[in-house]
């Protein structure tokens, strides 16, 4: 059914399901160890990317037109940061979510700053916008729902709003709001209507996996639009590929996911929900879904969600298996009623009872007029 109109090559489109159906059947670490292999992998790109910018600039910042990697948002006079991606954007989403896990609590140790520092810098540089803003909605929900300290997530959300305000003062961002109703949305209108155009064509199953490849570049866009590569949004790259079976089936996903994440925001202290907010925000304007195989920079995004849902899905169900067979407490299954400790509080016969063993030598009380105390001993 993903195949569309046009076909594709089958072992490019199993490589994905197969990738992620690998981390499904092995066995899984911890919840622990599965964050800190995830920032250990991230922590190789973020640090790789700014040893490239240093090392080889002309490398990391590429300026070819294939890129088009001449934005300047900040005045700083530097072109988008690619690093060890192919692509700023790319690079933007690692960097992101990189700075999430760095970010949470869970796991985490002295050196987090550093890394976190390291990650805010790359996302910076790359000049994404799209991860600019996938990064101060996931940190805003990270610390102001689950932090400990409520004064602290008020600061640290004043904070990050204070350096929004900021930002809009930077050169580069001034002259793109100046000229704003003049852009066309960096390009993003026209892949979209392109996109569009072959979903309204073939509806049920779209145009394949072949759409925006360099050979319908050439047949399709010519020269002018050779330059459009994806769709730049998730949900008109799948309709144009796989029409309305792959929009109920990219629907389908967005909810699981967000199910998931919600499930298990109090175990993972709400990394998965930040987390599911970087992807779904990446998914409006770029393709992390799109052809995910082991070798494409876009997997590692979805794929780091998975493996931390994956993770934190048994974790949360024996928690709240534990919490079901937990037994009641002693006081608990004592039965409820009146206690009754003196015999002064007991009924006629029940007093005439304890008068009559007390005058034999013992004194005896019946067990309903036993107290709280006296039954706990006796158990």
């Amino acid at each position: 059914m993903y195949f569309g109109v046009r076909g594709g090559d089958l072992i490019p489109l199993l490589l994905g399901p197969l990738l992620f159906a690998a981390f499904q059947v092995t066995p899984r670490p911890s919840l622990t160890e599965t964050i800190t292999l995830l920032r250990r992998i991230l922590r190789l790109y973020v640090w790789g990317s700014l040893a490239a910018a240093v090392l080889a600039p002309e490398w990391a910042f590429p300026t070819t037109v294939a890129v088009r990697s001449t934005r300047d948002l900040f005045g700083f006079g530097l072109p988008q940061l690619a690093g060890l991606t192919t692509n700023p954007n790319l690079l933007g989403q690692l960097a992101a979510v990189s700075l999430v896990l760095e970010s949470a609590a869970l796991a985490r140790r002295r050196s987090w700053p550093v890394h976190a520092a390291a990650a805010a810098a790359c996302v910076l540089l790359s000049q994404s916008r799209t991860s600019l803003v996938a990064s101060v909605l996931a940190l805003l929900l990270l610390h102001s729902t689950w932090n400990r300290t409520p004064l602290r997530a008020t600061l640290t959300t004043l904070g990050v709003l204070g350096a929004g305000c900021l930002a809009l003062l930077l050169p580069g961002l001034q002259s793109m709001l100046v000229k704003l109703d003049e852009v066309d949305l960096n390009g993003r209108n026209t892949a979209w209507a392109f996109a569009f155009n072959e979903f309204r064509a073939h509806p049920l199953f779209g145009y394949g996996p072949r759409l925006f490849s360099p050979q319908y570049r050439r047949e399709v866009l010519g020269e002018r639009y050779d330059w459009i590569g994806q769709a730049h949004g998730q949900l008109p790259q799948t309709l144009g590929e796989a029409g309305l079976v792959g929009g109920i089936g990219l629907a389908a996903l967005a909810i699981a996911v967000t199910v998931a994440a919600v499930r298990t925001a109090r175990v993972t202290a709400g990394l998965s929900l930040a987390l599911c907010v970087v992807l779904l925000v990446a998914c409006l304007a770029e393709c992390p879904l799109r052809q995910v195989t082991p070798a494409s920079f876009g997997a590692i995004v979805p794929f780091t969600v998975w493996c931390l849902l994956l993770t934190a899905l048994p974790v949360r169900a024996e928690k709240l298996s534990r919490t079901a067979l937990r037994p009641l407490s002693r006081d608990a299954q004592l039965p409820r009623g009146p206690l009754l400790q003196r015999p002064s509080d007991c009924p006629a016969q029940t007093r005439n009872k304890v008068a009559g063993s007390e005058r034999g030598g013992e004194t005896q009380l019946p067990p309903e007029s036993m107290s709280v105390t006296s039954l706990g001993t006796s158990a």
